[in-house]
């Protein structure tokens, strides 16, 4: 096996978490061809959860992009990894307490380099339209989601099949099941016994609508 072909198998089962143990992706890999899911965007390259992070990562060869789900005050959907503006942008404070109309003044990108000075944080829908036709979506869907405008956005867009999600939050993993049954989501799992009692209680989550 090559290198670099043990390497993007490192990666996929890494970043999807799908596989019990390394034997089975190994069968796996003979089977299906490999995708590759980047953790916001190209972030080495451009300031991470942008649209030119996104889009080097087209570049560099990505077929699903992963993006992080926050809400701003005016319940307005935006691709932002942490709870706070102050890492990545030159605003400061909790991004659920700003209005979008403000949050999009700030600059998402000379903390990273002067060349992106001016980028600002791009809005799901902004993010959906670019990546339209070039790549999947991975959503991470951070906690204080609307669930049900998410939802809505996903379908407008057309993604509820070249998409799958995330939710650290189990109760919001509920209400998304209960919503959007056909829609694909993402397991951590360390053996395949995980896998299948994770599949039995999503199953039931559908079937009885609790």
């Amino acid at each position: 096996m090559k290198l670099h072909q043990i390497l993007l198998l490192h990666i996929a089962t890494s970043i999807l978490a799908l596989f019990p143990s390394p034997i089975y992706a190994q069968k796996m890999m003979y089977q299906d061809s490999i995708e590759i899911v980047v953790h916001r965007g190209a972030n080495h390259i451009a300031p991470e959860n942008t649209i030119p992070s996104a889009l080097a990562a087209l570049e560099h060869g990505a077929g699903w992009i992963e993006v992080d789900v926050r809400k701003s005050k005016d319940n307005i959907l935006y691709n932002l990894h942490d709870e706070t503006l102050d890492r990545t942008t030159n605003g400061k404070g909790p991004i659920q307490d700003m209005l979008s109309k403000d949050i999009e003044k700030l600059d998402a990108g000379s903390w990273f380099s002067s060349r992106f000075t001016g980028i600002h944080v791009p809005r799901i829908a902004e993010m959906l339209d670019t990546l339209q036709g070039k790549a999947h979506i991975f959503f991470d869907v951070k906690r204080g989601t609307p669930i049900k405008d998410l939802v809505i956005l996903v379908r407008q867009k057309g993604y509820e099949n070249k998409s799958f999600f995330w939710f650290a939050d189990s109760e919001m993993l509920k209400e998304f099941i209960r919503i959007a049954p056909e829609m694909k989501i993402k397991v951590n799992a360390a053996r395949k016994s995980k896998v299948d009692d994770n599949t039995a209680r999503m199953q039931s989550i559908k079937q009885l609508g609790v």
